[in-house]
């Protein structure tokens, strides 16, 4: 079933990148400039995220520049708080792990354990976010109680897809470090449309809800189409 999840979540977000290829370059060069002033990151971030929700369902009259900038300080206290704890706790977690790897205890024994829960807690914690970030700029979509059910059911009931999509993101990333370029043009839509497409299919599996026609065209798709005209 995780492994089913994790190769539909691929597979989707291939295509729905391939099909608007131009477009989410574009973008993502847009919001790598605007990134620069960093009080801006929140909301490039979560309207990027409705962007991409647009291109998975393909909603082409909401897949616009134009519609990205008109969404782009949506909820604005709403994401300024969201994301600004999201870095608080992911800050608190990694120096926890820090400050236990380096401390000196009478009793190296407790010392450990207390950089195991520490570590745990950060992957935990970061598994979670593959959830919280797509999930909450659904929010007014789907609910809160939904979302908050989604993100707990996640993490728990399918752990292995979900710390496959982020050792793949994780590795997918470095690669896009050291080629700078490839940050610069694809990173950011390419993070983006793998988180969307994976919360769209756990959110699914959690709530059984019905595939849609764009959901079945996008499974039946295989790679003999990209030579189609």
């Amino acid at each position: 079933m995780e492994k089913h999840i994790f190769s539909k979540t691929l597979k989707r977000s291939f295509w729905c990148f391939y099909d608007n290829l131009g477009f989410l370059i574009v973008l993502n060069v847009i919001a790598s400039i605007l990134s620069f002033t960093i009080f801006l990151c929140p909301f490039i971030l979560m309207s990027f995220f409705y962007i991409a929700r647009m291109v998975l369902m393909d909603e082409q009259e909401k897949i616009s520049i134009k519609e990205y900038f008109k969404n782009l300080f949506n909820n604005f206290f709403r994401n300024s708080i969201s994301v600004g704890l999201i870095a608080f706790f992911i800050f608190l977690v990694a120096y926890n792990v820090f400050f236990y790897s380096h401390a000196h205890f009478e009793n190296k024994f407790f010392g450990l354990i207390f950089m195991g829960i520490s570590v745990w807690a950060l992957i935990i914690f970061t598994c979670a976010i593959l959830y919280v970030l797509p999930l909450l700029e659904c929010k007014d979509f789907y609910g809160i109680k939904n979302v908050s059910k989604a993100v707990i059911a996640g993490v728990l009931k399918f752990p292995f897809a979900t710390l496959g999509v982020l050792v793949f993101l994780i590795a997918v990333n470095i690669v896009f470090v050291f080629s700078l370029v490839g940050a610069f043009i694809l990173a950011l839509a390419f993070n983006v449309l793998i988180l969307v497409n994976f919360n769209f299919i756990i959110f699914n599996e959690i709530f059984h809800n019905q595939k849609s026609e764009r959901m079945k065209l996008l499974d039946e798709r295989n790679v003999l189409d990209i030579f189609k005209v």
